[in-house]
């Protein structure tokens, strides 16, 4: 796996326009453990290579210290979409 750089990190607000739908919904899709995410500090990040494999429905291909699952977003509908 080559090394991460600025274009492949992105924040919860980046993550929220790729996906349109709201910040709150994709932190709290995060917090689920629904998207994947690393929290450092206080801050939350999302690899651009896992959001992208989730909109394409592939799973994610994360290296063997990231220990990520493959995941789906649950649809707009739900009961809890743009809560927080």
């Amino acid at each position: 796996m080559s090394p991460l750089t600025a274009h492949d990190v992105l924040t919860a607000g980046e993550v929220a326009e790729l996906l349109h739908m709201p910040t709150s919904t994709v932190e709290h899709l995060a917090r689920q453990g629904t998207l994947p995410s690393r929290k450092i500090g206080r801050r939350r990040l999302y690899v651009r290579q896992h959001v992208e494999a989730l909109l394409l429905g592939e799973p994610a291909k994360p290296g063997p210290e990231e220990g990520l699952e493959p995941v789906s977003i649950p649809p707009v509908g739900c009961p809890w979409y743009g809560a927080d």
